[in-house]
């Protein structure tokens, strides 16, 4: 016998309705750049994109590089109204590549493409605010050593060495070396190996 035949017809479905909610607003997401191979104090540098963001050696560009083989203006990423992220080369002296390709004109950027100036990695980024806060959690523990405050002293030492300096007409070249740490050895070492150095 079967079961609807033992239970009568007394057997029914519940159906069960959701409440129609409307799709949560997807949060804003800006573009973020981060130097994710580099030398020095470039290694962990991190921006927002606001409009235009400059890269290369000038000290006014949003990642200001320290690397030689970036030109003193070598590249530029423009937002528009679109949430549109696109790249161009500056007329630099080794060119500017995203993801393995030349770029030549405008090229749109997509979420996660590295850009390639000289021997230095940018990762491009499209981030809401709490990944944004994320993504700059992360440069700041890749470029900074906790113990020792490497990154500070590198980007003092890269600041003196680039600023220009005069006395009686004569265009000076300033430089320093900066001990970290164990503060009286580590200044030693920074001496020892020579002008213009870092030491742990």
């Amino acid at each position: 016998m079967s079961d609807s035949k033992r239970h009568g017809d007394r057997t029914k479905t519940i159906q069960f309705r959701m409440p129609v909610t409307p799709e949560p607003e997807k949060p804003a997401r800006k573009g973020f750049l981060t130097v994710i191979r580099g030398g020095g104090a470039d290694l962990g540098l991190n921006a927002l994109i606001e409009g235009v963001a400059r890269l290369g050696r000038d000290p006014e560009c949003e990642i200001c590089l320290a690397d030689p083989g970036v030109s003193w203006h070598h590249a530029r990423i423009s937002a528009d109204e679109d949430e549109r992220y696109t790249i161009e080369d500056s007329g630099s002296t080794n060119g500017t590549r995203v993801s393995g390709r030349a770029v030549k004109g405008e090229q749109v950027l997509r979420d996660g493409e590295k850009i390639f100036l000289g021997e230095i990695v940018v990762r491009f980024s499209l981030a809401d605010e709490l990944e944004l806060g994320f993504q700059r959690e992360v440069a700041q523990l890749v470029g900074t050593d906790p113990l020792t405050g490497l990154e500070l002293a590198e980007r003092i030492r890269h600041a003196i060495e680039r600023a220009d300096m005069e006395k009686d007409g004569v265009c000076l070249n300033p430089n320093i070396s900066i001990g970290v740490a164990a503060a009286d050895q580590a200044l030693y070492r920074a001496k020892f190996e020579g002008k213009n150095r870092v030491s742990d």
